[in-house]
C-alpha cells in the first residue's frame, strides 16, 4: 500500500513538473519585443514625394497630420519613426530613429524635404571648461535659484533634528 501511494505520488510530481516546465516555455517567445511608434516605413513612404510636384494634400494622404508644425505660417512639417526593442533586465536598444522634414512655399508644393536616420544622428560636443547661458536676466535666475537652494536646505536641516 505504502509503495503504490509512493509511486503516485512520484507520478503527481513528475506530472506537476511537466506541466509547469510546459507553461513556462510556452509563455516565453522567440520573437523580439519591439515598440514602434510614428509613421511606419517613413523611409520607403518619403520616396514617393516629388520636388516641386508633391503638394500638401499628397503628404496628408500618405502620412497623415504631422505631430510637429512650423507656426504661424505651417509651412515645415516633422514626421517621426522610432523603433525600440527591449533587451534583458529592462534594457532598451534603439533600432531606428527616423525624421522626415518636409517643408512647403506658399503655395502648398514641396520644395525640400530631408530624412535623418539614426546613423546621421551624432553626439553633439560641448566645452566642458565653460558653457555661456544667455537668458533673459542672467543675475536674477543665479539670485532665484540660490535663494530656493538655500530654503530647501533649511527646511532639510530643520527637519532632520
Amino acid at each position: 500500500m505504502k509503495i503504490l501511494l509512493l509511486a503516485n505520488l512520484m507520478k503527481l510530481r513528475s506530472l506537476i513538473s511537466i506541466i509547469t516546465s510546459v507553461i513556462i516555455f510556452t509563455s516565453c517567445t522567440l520573437t523580439p519585443n519591439i515598440q514602434k511608434s510614428g509613421i511606419g516605413n517613413l523611409a520607403i513612404i518619403q520616396e514617393k514625394f516629388i520636388i516641386n510636384t508633391t503638394n500638401k494634400n499628397d503628404v496628408l494622404n500618405e502620412l497623415g497630420e504631422s505631430i510637429l508644425t512650423n507656426y504661424p505660417n505651417n509651412n515645415v512639417w516633422v514626421y517621426i519613426e522610432t523603433e525600440i526593442q527591449k533587451k534583458f533586465f529592462g534594457r532598451k536598444e534603439l533600432l531606428k530613429n527616423d525624421v522626415l522634414i518636409v517643408s512647403f512655399d506658399n503655395k502648398g508644393v514641396l520644395v525640400k524635404k530631408n530624412i535623418y536616420t539614426k546613423d546621421h544622428m551624432t553626439k553633439v560636443s560641448f566645452d566642458e571648461e565653460f558653457t555661456k547661458t544667455y537668458s533673459v536676466n542672467e543675475n536674477f535666475s543665479k539670485k532665484f535659484f540660490a535663494s530656493m537652494r538655500k530654503r530647501f536646505n533649511a527646511r532639510e536641516n530643520s527637519t532632520q533634528k
